[in-house]
């Protein structure tokens, strides 16, 4: 499905470098490198330093003069904030979704999402453990299902700020799952309920079971916090 996404070269950079945050690569205080971005996107190092300038402006990272940029760190109260201000943005693009006529490209993508998930949590279990890579794996295709709603409302505002506010529990979600991978089980079976609710067309559904889902993930940042946060 072709998906709209930020159109300008570097909010392209920094979907690219958001990707790496969800996926474990770059960790809270980690330098971001614009070499290694400039090389990976094969965009000038101009063009990375602006996509970079847009982390710190959304306040994902910061910058220290004479050292670099920095990935931030957030307490556990900064990431319950930020999720609902996630919460928000997914609710605002679903208002938008309602009011197109075809969805079957965008239940399809998720559709296709949902399965690739089960398909390496099943992996995963069928080994008796998993990788922090592995589980990141999953964290990853979990920030494209959601993200793909909001691609799909068109809106260029909703588009360029949602990822900013889906990494900050990347950094935590991926370690708790890590540790109580059958939570992850829960919100496999929401997304599926999703699914159904948009081939329904039963928008008031959706809008239910997402406030569920915000739920069941803010109770798990919230069980979880000590191995994080301590």
């Amino acid at each position: 499905m072709e998906l709209k996404r930020a159109q300008t070269l570097p909010n392209t950079i920094k979907e690219v470098i958001i990707q790496d945050i969800i996926k474990g690569e770059i960790q809270p205080r980690d330098k971001i490198l614009e070499e290694k971005y400039a090389k990976k996107t094969g965009a000038s190092r101009a063009s990375v330093r602006e996509a970079i300038f847009i982390l710190v402006s959304e306040g994902i990272a910061t910058k220290v003069e004479n050292k670099g940029t920095f990935l931030n760190s957030f307490t556990l109260e900064e990431h319950i904030d930020l999720y609902h201000l996630r919460f928000f943005l997914e609710n605002k693009a679903l208002e938008k979704v309602s009011r197109i006529a075809d969805l079957v490209p965008l239940i399809e993508h998720l559709e296709e999402l949902s399965a690739q998930m089960r398909s390496s949590l099943q992996a995963i279990i069928d080994k008796g453990e998993g990788s922090r890579e592995e589980m990141a794996y999953i964290g990853l295709l979990n920030y494209e299902f959601h993200y793909a709603l909001v691609q799909f409302s068109g809106s260029r505002v909703l588009i360029e700020r949602y990822p900013s506010f889906f990494v900050s529990l990347a950094f935590i979600q991926n370690e708790l799952y890590l540790h109580q991978r059958t939570e992850v089980y829960k919100p496999l079976i929401e997304h599926d309920a999703l699914i159904d609710a948009l081939r329904n067309r039963d928008f008031d559904q959706f809008s239910t079971i997402l406030a569920e889902h915000h739920q069941d993930v803010l109770r798990l940042l919230e069980r979880g916090a000590e191995k994080v946060f301590l």
